[in-house]
């Protein structure tokens, strides 16, 4: 019910405005504000329609590898997504389906995993060191097939199974690539130097650390672009259910970009990954897959610190992207070192004091820039276990 009296309806006349047509004819026409733009506001297809219609098979494939890349995605929804961009194909187009592109990612990580076999023990890695820190006997075990401890013995494979099964495996990407990569990156490359042009107050780059492994490090300080690096590593479940499948991933961060990218997924690398689970025979004879924690990280430590100590001395040839074709520092020799090793736990800090020990072994450095009479002595990747101080240098 209405709160107040209503009025009734009236009934308005309304009449039509009545234009003389003289008044219009001495009136001026208002130019058009757009008129001395050479701008066409009404184009017959716009940026959009001619992008899409150039839009080839290959090119939406890098931009699906891309994607892949920065998001870290698994396969099912890398799926959906691919059938999502097969709307931005044209209609006479054909779109391949998931599966060869999938191969193609495979295809390029098979020219850079390594898939190593390891004893369940945890102390032996069935494969050869290089370096000059791990050139002894006990580290050369590729012939193998059963693990040399005398308190071990155990076979490197599953008896009695064919094809063969390794009673455990972890994976191992590298290093080298993944540096030389990032100077091929217009986002990172100039950030990459190690004279802290671009370092904040207060930043990593302002630590004695720093100072010791970098700045007072005639290796490092040979060019400016050679890399310092920073490790973690812990046990995580592969997906939400924490009583299924996980591993030990190993991750590396570049200690010269500043502190907003330095933690950046897409700025980190995936160094190796031991699985947490080794293969047992059961009842029938048969291969079964067991989940059993790592009790050390020695193998794959092992493995890296191999790489960091041939990546110190003899370093690996890398492209400057910032260089013009034809310059002669375009081409150059990158080096890196490990500024410290972060762990979650302190009990695990007995699992990496190895790399440091065996690193005191190391004979002195000759680097080419440097006089042959000044020989270089620093442990490339000494793990260094604690806080850095910051240090005010005027």
């Amino acid at each position: 019910m209405p709160l107040f009296d209503i009025p009734d309806a009236a009934a308005v006349e309304v009449s039509a405005a009545e234009v003389d047509p003289a008044d219009v004819e001495d009136a001026e026409e208002r130019a058009c504000p757009l008129a001395g733009l050479d701008i066409d506001l009404n184009p017959a297809s716009s940026q959009e329609e001619e992008e899409a219609d150039n839009v080839t098979v290959a090119g939406t494939i890098v931009i699906m590898l891309d994607w892949m890349g920065d998001h870290k995605s698994t396969w099912a929804s890398a799926e959906a997504v691919w059938s999502m961009l097969g709307s931005t194909i044209p209609s006479g187009a054909r779109l391949c389906v998931f599966s060869r592109v999938k191969a193609i990612l495979v295809a390029h990580l098979d020219g850079r995993l390594t898939i190593l076999d390891v004893c369940p023990c945890g102390y032996t890695v069935f494969t050869n060191c290089t370096s000059g820190a791990f050139s002894s006997t006990k580290f050369r075990n590729a012939h193998r097939t059963a693990c040399p401890r005398p308190t071990c013995r155990l076979s490197r494979y599953l008896p009695g199974v064919f094809p063969r099964v390794a009673r455990k495996i972890m994976y191992y990407l590298g290093v080298a690539d993944w540096m030389k990569d990032c100077y091929n990156r217009p986002d990172l490359v100039d950030f990459l130097r190690n004279d802290e042009a671009c370092a904040p107050p207060g930043s990593l780059q302002q630590s004695h650390g720093w100072r010791d492994k970098v700045v007072d490090n005639p290796v490092m300080q040979s060019d400016v672009r050679h890399l310092a690096l920073v490790g973690t590593a812990d046990s995580v479940p592969y997906f939400k259910d924490k009583t299924a499948r996980g591993g030990v991933p190993v991750m590396l961060r570049i200690a010269n970009l500043p502190p907003e990218l330095q933690l950046q997924l897409h700025n980190c690398h995936l160094a190796g990954i031991m699985p947490n689970e080794i293969h047992v025979l059961d009842d029938e004879g048969a291969s079964r897959r067991v989940i059993s924690k790592n009790s050390t990280l020695y193998p794959i430590l092992l493995v890296l610190a191999d790489e960091l100590c041939n990546l110190y001395v003899r370093g690996c040839q890398a492209t400057d992207s910032t260089r013009p074709i034809g310059h002669p520092d375009r081409l150059f020799i990158l080096r890196c070192v490990l500024l410290f090793w972060s762990l979650p736990r302190p009990s695990a800090r007995a699992h990496v004091l190895f790399i440091e020990h065996s690193y005191t072994r190391l004979r002195p450095v000759t680097h080419p820039v440097i006089p042959a009479t000044t020989g270089c002595d620093y442990a490339p990747v000494a793990v260094v276990t604690g806080c850095t101080r910051s240090r005010n240098r005027s």
